[in-house]
């Protein structure tokens, strides 16, 4: 949506920015205060966060720096940067046209790597694992991609059996996930994950419309800055 509305690859870079990282570097910061402030005050053993940890958070890619998230839900971010780089350059390739053929390769080629090689080839499984965190989720946001081009350009039997083939392979490879493993056995993360699925459905049919109101609509707009601030 963001980049069939961008003229050139400076705007998208700048919305994205503007986006993701003022709203960021606040949280950080308060998050950060908070932390250190609560230290102090239970007097706890404590030795993070540091300053080092404190600028390096501000990157938003302190996962490669080896630098601990100062607050939980950062770890996704990494993921989500590694995600806007991707469409950059489709858009700077001129390959946006051939979006759902590139996301269906991507999404096979995550399907392989979480079961292929992971089981045969584990060496290799946990150094793409590392580097490339974003193979465990693409397709979740493939997913999201092809729920927009049902919504508006056009629903097809093909979009629908790549948005089931996006919700298999997800729970398919869902051992892979470290982050929510802990949290969720198998069967949870199917319906939840599931469930999302159905969700977006709905919006595509028009039949949610009910939850519209105005404290709906405001938790909407702070969703970013909530997410990131919630834990």
């Amino acid at each position: 949506m963001t980049l069939e509305n961008t003229r050139t690859y400076k705007d998208f870079i700048f919305s994205r920015f503007s986006r993701l990282f003022p709203t960021y570097w606040v949280c950080v910061t308060i998050t950060a205060i908070l932390t250190i402030t609560w230290k102090y005050v239970v007097k706890m053993p404590i030795t993070f966060p540091t300053l080092k940890d404190y600028f390096i958070n501000l990157t938003m890619i302190q996962y490669y720096f080896g630098v601990n998230d100062i607050d939980g839900p950062y770890w996704t971010l990494c993921i989500e940067l590694f995600f806007y780089l991707l469409m950059l350059t489709f858009l700077l390739s001129n390959t946006l046209r051939k979006i759902e053929i590139i996301g269906f390769c991507i999404v096979l080629t995550s399907l392989i790597y979480g079961t292929i090689i992971r089981l045969y080839f584990p060496r290799v499984y946990e150094l793409l694992n590392f580097y490339i965190p974003f193979l465990s989720y693409s397709h979740l946001f493939f997913a999201g991609i092809i729920f927009y081009k049902v919504k508006f350009n056009k629903a097809t039997l093909i979009r629908y059996l790549i948005l089931l083939f996006c919700l298999i392979v997800q729970i398919a490879i869902y051992t892979t996930r470290v982050k929510v493993h802990i949290a969720l056995s198998n069967s949870e993360y199917s319906l939840a994950l599931s469930s999302f699925f159905i969700i977006f459905y709905l919006y595509y049919l028009n039949k949610l419309s009910y939850i519209l109101n105005p404290v709906s609509l405001f938790l909407g707009k702070i969703s970013y800055s909530l997410y990131l601030i919630h834990q």
